[in-house]
């Protein structure tokens, strides 16, 4: 019989003295927060059994807290509170993850510590720091035990490919879709539910974004579709998930050369969540929309609506490091078609900026806004 891995050993994520700091920081004000809540007790003149039980209920909360990090960390960055989520996500695998151990569980709550990190190192643009944290996820035994039972593996998967696309490594990111993919269609087959069906759509999303980026736009196009087709079932034909799905099949249509098709996907999303009022993310879906509208249009030498529709991209939404270079470079295309050469190259310059300070990043847009740079002189 095999021997069980050591879960330690093989869940060990370096983190940085930064990340060991932020947690013991955390914890000493969680502990400070939890004294100062049983000393306000104390001082309300409880009965003696009453203040034994809010106080207890004190310590279990915050034990728990500290215990389950890694889910209260997922739910704080579902609701875009993602310095927090990182917050508590380091004070997990520092702190948290350690308690588990000792009790003998971990039901993948340290992955998801892992992953909220990861993916805030994605947004910021420190993709070398983020693949450090998922390789040990993707190498473990664990990934391979828990891929039957759960979506966490496809979801490592997929972001391991976003990286490796994003570092010029495409045969590696296809693998990686390929394997995030069967995974995701997998666990759907074993478990047809509405939860299962949602994570799928997701994963059709991601794989197919994945795909025009390595240039299957073909493959793409029908990855996507699915994806809006499950979507539409799913949460209505108005919802925000199929004006985002949109958005990601507008992708496709536009690498393959179909624009008009391309347009009509972005002016149906824009029309869901400008007019029907479905962005629920402060507008950061509505302006990916819009920059992405603006660029189709751009396409068709629509410069005047594009101008218009980029401008209001960029006073939209909690932008990451790469969606701020898009949409710089895509001001920068209008201007340059206006004829304004001077601010033309300004946001040519900014968004360059920007996309250099990302960690190995390499990507089409880059080299389009180098050249778009150089030929303006």
């Amino acid at each position: 019989m095999p021997n069980k891995p050591d879960q330690k050993k093989a869940l060990e994520v370096e983190l940085g003295r930064e990340a060991y700091l932020n947690a013991f920081i955390l914890l000493l004000i969680l502990l400070v927060l939890g004294f100062l809540a049983i000393w306000a007790l104390w001082h309300l003149n409880l009965q003696g059994w009453l203040f034994g039980l809010a106080a207890s209920f004190v310590v279990i909360a915050l034990f728990l807290f500290i215990l389950l990090g890694g889910f209260c960390s997922s739910i704080l960055a579902a609701g875009q509170q993602f310095g927090t989520a990182a917050l508590v996500a380091q004070l997990d695998l520092v702190v948290g993850r350690q308690l588990r151990q000792l009790f003998a569980f971990d039901f993948g709550i340290s992955r998801l510590s892992v992953l909220i990190l990861a993916n805030i190192a994605i947004c910021q643009g420190r993709l070398l720091d983020a693949e450090k944290l998922l390789k040990p996820l993707l190498t473990s035994p664990e990934s391979a035990e828990l891929a039957g039972t759960n979506i966490l593996s496809s979801i490592e998967n997929g972001m391991m490919a976003q990286i490796y696309a994003w570092t010029g490594r495409q045969a590696e990111a296809l693998v990686l879709v390929e394997k995030s993919l069967a995974e995701a269609e997998s666990a759907y087959g074993l478990d047809q539910s509405e939860d299962q069906s949602i994570i799928l759509a997701e994963a059709y999303c991601n794989a197919g974004c994945m795909l025009v980026f390595i240039g299957d736009c073909e493959r793409a196009l029908r990855v996507l579709l699915k994806a809006l087709s499950m979507r539409e079932k799913l949460f209505g034909e108005s919802s925000e998930e199929v004006a985002k799905a949109l958005n990601n099949l507008s992708l496709a249509q536009r690498e393959s050369g179909d624009f008009a098709a391309a347009e009509e996907s972005l002016r149906r999303a824009k029309r869901i969540l400008e007019t029907e009022k479905k962005d629920t993310t402060g507008g950061a879906i509505l302006g990916y929309v819009l920059d992405s509208l603006a660029g189709v249009l751009l396409d068709q030498n629509k410069v005047d609506e594009a101008y218009e529709l980029s401008r209001r991209a960029l006073k939209l939404g909690q932008l990451d490091e790469h969606e701020r270079s898009v949409r710089l470079f895509t001001m920068g295309r209008c201007l340059e078609q206006k004829g304004d050469t001077k601010a033309a190259l300004t946001y040519y310059d900014r968004a360059l900026k920007n996309w250099q300070e990302m960690q190995g990043f390499k990507h089409p847009l880059l080299e389009r806004c180098r050249k778009s740079r150089s030929r303006l002189g």
